[in-house]
């Protein structure tokens, strides 16, 4: 797996947290 595509995953959760927050 690309590294660029682990970021991609961090960020998606971290815009799902961002709206459950």
């Amino acid at each position: 797996p690309h590294p660029n595509a682990h970021m991609h995953h961090i960020n998606n959760e971290l815009k799902m947290l961002e709206r459950f927050g």
